[in-house]
């Protein structure tokens, strides 16, 4: 299986859609968990400002990782590809 990793770091460029969607999908599903960032980090063996250059779009991250941190969530990837696509479906409405 190929290493998880962040795609890109993008500290000048605007987050797309999608990339907001899926860092505000990990942010919220985080803290109804009652998890810090610190936590969610940990779990994953990285560090805190991973999850935060995740959550706030600068950084865009492989299918794998997704799926890492979906698990470090306690879901599938698939579950979190939904809750993000729901949200972004909610805010096109």
């Amino acid at each position: 299986m190929p290493s998880a990793r962040i795609i890109a770091l993008r500290p000048n460029a605007r987050p797309s859609d999608l990339d907001l969607a899926i860092g505000q999908a990990i942010s919220r599903l985080r803290r109804s968990r009652r998890l810090s960032e610190a936590v969610l980090a940990a779990r994953l063996g990285r560090g805190q400002e991973f999850i935060a250059s995740i959550e706030s779009g600068r950084a865009r991250i492989s299918a794998a990782m997704l799926v890492e941190v979906a698990r470090g969530l306690g879901i599938s990837g698939s579950a979190l590809l939904q809750e993000a696509d729901a949200h972004r479906n909610q805010a096109d409405s």
